[in-house]
């Protein structure tokens, strides 16, 4: 009767108990979290610091380099004065709107064109013969037939930006493993199940490969057409600052659209690791 009482108690012992996760602590700690973050700001002050004495030690003329000082004194000066607010909105507005519709339109048309064979037999020489051409040698018909507003803009960011996601998300399409779909078949799902539960969630990383390659050919878009045919812009700022030589005012708005290429990038890496975290990112 004591054996039979106690060989529970003696079964409940013998399981190993798993271990907490060891997290490492103090500077191992913060560095393993934060380490990115501190070395991509060390990185950069080092770099706008040798540029802030190299301006000042006049390697190259002022000119061609000015301090990063008299850049951000620029940046504060269109800030207080509302300019850097007026033509803000005007480019983020243009760019939203295309970058948005051309996602809208590029995305599914690239899942029809990588499932169905008979749409790319007919869409896909269109397709590629649009790709291949000059979007900007377009924006004097464009400006012709649509004048200098906020439409011919938007449509120069679409035709940026939707050819770049409708291909990248072809491309995903076409490189679904054969065994996944055949795996779907065997356990009984029909075509719409396995375009929902296996195309599409392969075909999420080149998504976004295709969106965050397309933002920035529509921020470069968006800045060209407003240096050549817009009066309002970060554009138009930048052609304005070259013809008065205020290279510190273009600097500024250079740097501006830098950052902000830089955040959306980011912003579109996380949302990669959000919706496809098991793409897992190497190197070598």
């Amino acid at each position: 009767m004591t054996a039979t009482l106690n060989a529970p108690v003696e079964s409940q012992r013998s399981v190993p108990r798993l271990r907490p996760i060891e997290r490492p602590l103090g500077f191992e700690g913060f560095w393993a979290r934060y380490g990115n973050i501190v070395g991509t700001l060390i990185n950069v002050s080092t770099f706008f610091i040798i540029w802030e004495l190299a301006a000042r030690a006049q390697v190259l003329p002022r000119l061609l380099l000015p301090p990063v000082s008299e850049i951000i004194g620029e940046f504060l000066e269109l800030a207080q004065s509302g300019q850097l607010f007026y033509h803000l909105t005007f480019t983020v507005s243009t760019l939203t709107t295309g970058f948005l519709i051309a996602t809208a339109a590029g995305v599914p048309i690239g899942l029809l064109l990588g499932a169905s064979r008979k749409m790319e037999r007919i869409l896909g020489p269109y397709m590629w013969a649009l790709f291949a051409t000059p979007r900007l040698a377009l924006l004097p018909l464009i400006t012709v037939a649509m004048g200098f507003g906020f439409a011919p803009k938007v449509l120069l960011i679409f035709l940026a930006s939707f050819f770049v996601i409708a291909i990248d998300t072809w491309a995903g399409v076409k490189t679904v493993e054969p065994s996944l779909i055949r795996a779907a078949r065997v356990f009984g799902a029909n075509r719409a199940q396995i375009f929902a539960k296996v195309v599409v969630p392969y075909t999420l990383p080149f998504i976004v490969n295709g969106l965050r390659v397309g933002v920035t050919r529509a921020i470069i878009t968006a800045l060209v057409a407003e240096m050549i045919a817009s009066s309002r812009g970060l554009g138009y700022v930048v052609v304005r600052s070259m013809d008065t030589f205020n290279t510190a005012r273009m600097y500024s708005m250079v740097l501006l659209l830098v950052f902000t290429s830089l955040a959306i990038v980011s912003l579109l890496r996380w949302l990669e690791a959000k919706v496809a975290p098991w793409r897992e990112v190497g190197s070598i």
